[in-house]
């Protein structure tokens, strides 16, 4: 995905989500690469707060429809402490 390389070899049809999830996923790491402080917030990936409430603010890519969201540290790290229960198809 992060290299475009997702229609390559044998599988299923890519659909246009895997398309534009790729594609967000390569935008995010190109603002890394020119400027690893301010490209990513520029870009809509916030800084990570590990003190947050929630367990700060991560990026979920390809899931529910969507390239790119924002979400709760805690509902994709809170099953490591116990506590919840652990989704592995968002």
């Amino acid at each position: 995905m992060l290299f475009g390389a997702y229609d390559e070899g044998e599988g299923p049809v890519k659909e246009q989500l895997e398309v534009t999830t790729s594609e967000t996923m390569q935008d995010m790491l190109l603002a890394f690469i020119k400027d690893p402080w301010n490209g990513p917030p520029a870009a809509g990936w916030p800084q990570y707060d590990p003190t947050d409430g929630n367990g700060g603010i991560l990026l979920r890519f390809g899931a529910d429809g969507k390239a790119v969201q924002q979400v709760d540290g805690n509902s994709v790290q809170a099953v490591c402490y116990g506590n919840g229960s652990y989704n592995p198809f968002p």
